[in-house]
């Protein structure tokens, strides 16, 4: 009885020594990235040690370990690929390898390794300005966030076209600001976003410029004979603007005269919704312009005036 044990002992051993063989991957079995590209992250990795016959290599990509998707299935002689992906990405990525087992079973769960690759950035989009702050005296802008970036560059001119400004960020953020900014003035920014690998940086193109400025500033305004009259500060850069009345101060305001010429510092509206100015409650804004390339670009307005009053109001 003993001796049955210990020859089942050492069958079951026997085993067990077998599978452990067959599935054991040596420690420098991995995945690696091997170059950067602007699409396609281009990897290799070691042929794991393994008493199986290892019959083709998987690779499956998604954004984590929980949405891999299969990709491409390659002879066991090959040991690189280069897995698709869009520019500025970054993706996760695993190899497995097929094989027959012990008992002749063809497994499809051989473990290679996985790595987060990247491609390199593309050329940044979106770039805007989101909010002019006219009393702390600066500009805060944003773009488009590039996923693979390691930081970006941002190149901001006045409008001249000369440089005041260079900064590098070393994080992915997509927000800046540009401070002591004029509130007269047109600034303009490009951005563009870079990444690094294997001790190089790889760039994106320069966006397209962004106009960075704030609607004019109501010097005065008053009704006299029907009409209205509205002055303000020109924004240097500018190439007209848009004047705005309403007769409540948050909401209705309508579009009563366009002026060309940046220079430009004033106009007179004789009627509003077909009828002459009556009163004094109306509230006016100045929309600043700015026509590139056949293309204009607007101020918006986050400040009003009510007529014959200069207090400046948030909208």
């Amino acid at each position: 009885m003993k001796h049955r044990l210990h020859a089942k002992y050492l069958y079951l051993l026997g085993v067990m020594f077998i599978l452990m063989f067959a599935f054991t991957v040596s420690a420098e079995a991995d995945v690696k990235q091997t170059a950067m590209q602007a699409s396609g992250i281009p990897i290799a990795w070691t042929a794991p040690t393994t008493s199986s016959t290892i019959l083709s290599y998987n690779i499956s990509s998604g954004k984590n370990s929980s949405s891999l998707v299969k990709v491409a299935d390659v002879p066991a002689t090959t040991t690189s690929y280069v897995v698709p992906a869009q520019p500025g990405s970054v993706v996760y990525i695993k190899v497995a390898y097929s094989y027959k087992s012990y008992s002749g079973v063809i497994q499809t769960s051989g473990y290679v390794g996985t790595v987060y690759g990247k491609t390199a950035p593309p050329t940044v989009t979106g770039v805007n300005q989101i909010k002019w702050w006219r009393f702390a005296l600066s500009s805060d802008v944003g773009w488009n966030q590039v996923e693979s970036a390691d930081g970006y560059q941002l190149i901001f001119r006045n409008s001249k076209g000369k440089i005041i400004k260079q900064e590098t960020t070393k994080f992915n953020s997509n927000r800046g600001y540009l401070n002591n900014v004029k509130n007269n003035m047109v600034y303009t920014l490009e951005v563009r976003a870079f990444t690094k690998f294997n001790g190089m940086t790889y760039y994106g193109g320069w966006s397209p410029r962004a106009y960075l400025f704030t609607s004019a500033e109501v010097k005065s305004s008053k009704i006299s004979g029907g009409k209205l009259k509205v002055t303000w500060a020109p924004v240097n850069g500018a190439t007209g603007y848009d004047i705005y009345v309403s007769k409540s101060p948050k909401k209705g305001y309508k579009k009563v005269k366009t002026v060309k010429g940046g220079k430009k510092s004033s106009a007179t509206i004789s009627k509003f919704k077909k009828k002459k100015f009556k009163g004094k409650k109306y509230y006016v804004y100045v929309v600043t312009r700015k026509k590139v390339a056949g293309r204009t670009y607007t101020s918006g307005s986050e400040y009003y005036w009510k007529v014959g009053n200069k207090a400046i109001q948030w909208l």
